[in-house]
């Protein structure tokens, strides 16, 4: 039958092929001690070239070694940043990123590769566990090499930053009043926070000493002004700590609280500096007490 003056009803077009996402880029990758941090940028992700909308993204963290993946976790199409936990100490670990759109999977990015923990600091280590604590709860970042250097003294600024992280790092309302820690000073806010909190006076001369090893009597009392300086319920347990000790109460808390055990015999040691490994090792006791 002739259909003439009516128009031709033709099929859609067939859609136009699209190609899945370009890999993310820029792309980094930072490691504590069982967590790694993985950041990637906007660009190159495919949703301009597409057309098409991300629907996640796909992150995972590869052992270097043995080729192993650790990890796996997917986040949302407009993450940035994936944190991922419990990895396991010490390993090195590179981490691979790709987009999935409605096309399909995209191309990985990977990043350089970071050591977790420290490399003087092994699985075998007697304070392995406080050392982790310290590290992934942000109290420490180790220092530029990848070391802890955990039988070092724990100086004065160290020891004042170790306190204002656990604290949060908040905001001093006033510059520390201290002849030797200017406002250009790299731990200028720790210190002032920690003369602002009462946790420290400073010396009789105006100086702060911030470069000074910490002694254990010094410790126990920062620790126990932090906690609010309370009375405990007995008397040190120390032969080199009596009752006229200037510090025999913040060490008879420590004490009570199984912060600390002193020595095998039977001293406390008072004066001795202070190590990385025992400082982080009181500072987890204190946290978890």
């Amino acid at each position: 039958e002739d259909t003439e003056g009516e128009e031709d009803i033709l099929p859609p077009p067939l859609p136009a092929a699209v190609d899945p996402p370009g890999p993310p880029t820029p792309i980094d990758l930072l490691g504590r001690a069982t967590i790694a941090v993985v950041v990637w940028g906007e660009g190159g992700d495919g949703s301009d070239d597409t057309g098409l909308e991300l629907l996640a993204h796909e992150v995972t963290i590869v052992d270097v070694d043995s080729g192993d993946v650790l990890a796996e976790m997917s986040t949302g199409p407009d993450a940035r940043l994936a944190q991922v936990a419990s990895l396991p100490y010490g390993r090195q670990i590179r981490a691979e990123v790709r987009g999935i759109s409605p096309a399909g999977p995209g191309e990985w990015a990977t990043t350089g590769t970071v050591r977790l923990g420290f490399t003087d600091v092994g699985v075998d280590h007697p304070f392995v566990d406080d050392v982790i604590w310290a590290a992934d709860g942000g109290v420490t970042t180790g220092y530029d090499d990848g070391t802890f250097r955990p039988t070092d003294a724990v100086s004065r600024q160290a020891m004042a930053a170790f306190l204002w992280r656990i604290a949060g790092q908040p905001a001093p309302t006033s510059a520390a009043d201290f002849t030797d820690v200017d406002a250009h000073h790299p731990f200028a806010d720790a210190i002032a926070w920690l003369a602002e909190e009462g946790v420290t006076t400073g010396y009789d001369d105006g100086t702060f000493r911030p470069t000074d090893a910490v002694s254990r009597q010094a410790m126990a009392a920062f620790l126990w002004r932090i906690a609010g300086q309370p009375t405990p319920t007995t008397a040190a347990d120390f032969t080199d700590v009596d009752a006229d000790h200037p510090f025999a109460e913040p060490i008879a808390w420590l004490a009570e609280e199984g912060i600390t055990t002193g020595y095998d015999d039977g001293t406390f040691r008072p004066t001795d500096p202070v190590s990385r490994q025992a400082m982080v090792a009181f500072l987890h006791r204190q946290a978890t007490s």
